[in-house]
């Protein structure tokens, strides 16, 4: 059964990190090796990830991402089952948005009070899906992409 997940946290270092390119090695060894796939939007304090998957999978990456130090506060945005894959092709889609970036502030409801980013969920997933067609080419395997707003 396809399971999603949307969270955010808080990001213990400020943007950029160096530890932000070894989040992004680790998931994509992980995710491509646990049929999961996804995108991660990082802005300067903030991470927003959509991952959807196998549930158990989901649920072994959402215990692995509440356990990693690099951030606090995980909060589940929306989960739950799926018919089809939102990013069938991306193992690890991934942006990167400093403050003053134009697109950040498709994400300002995503790091808002959670009754707000309830309601901006189906806007977050679709604005992660635009910027992974059009910043990265598509192919029929799972690949890692760096987006830089």
């Amino acid at each position: 059964m396809l399971y999603t997940l949307l969270y955010r946290s808080t990001a213990v270092h400020p943007f950029p990190h160096p530890s932000d390119l070894d989040i992004l090695r680790e998931a994509w060894e992980s995710n491509r090796a646990n049929g999961i796939t996804g995108f991660l939007v990082r802005t300067r304090n903030h991470f927003v990830q959509f991952v959807e998957g196998p549930r158990e999978a989901v649920h072994a990456l959402q215990d692995r991402i509440i356990a990693d130090p690099r951030h606090i506060g995980f909060e589940v945005l929306a989960e739950g089952p799926a018919d089809l894959r939102q990013f069938p092709d991306w193992s690890m889609g991934y942006a990167e948005f400093e403050e003053d970036d134009v697109l950040k502030l498709a994400f300002l409801a995503a790091v808002g009070p959670a009754t707000e980013s309830r309601r901006a969920v189906p806007p977050l997933i679709a604005c992660m899906k635009d910027i992974a067609a059009r910043r990265g080419a598509r192919s029929g395997r799972a690949k890692a992409i760096v987006v830089q707003g």
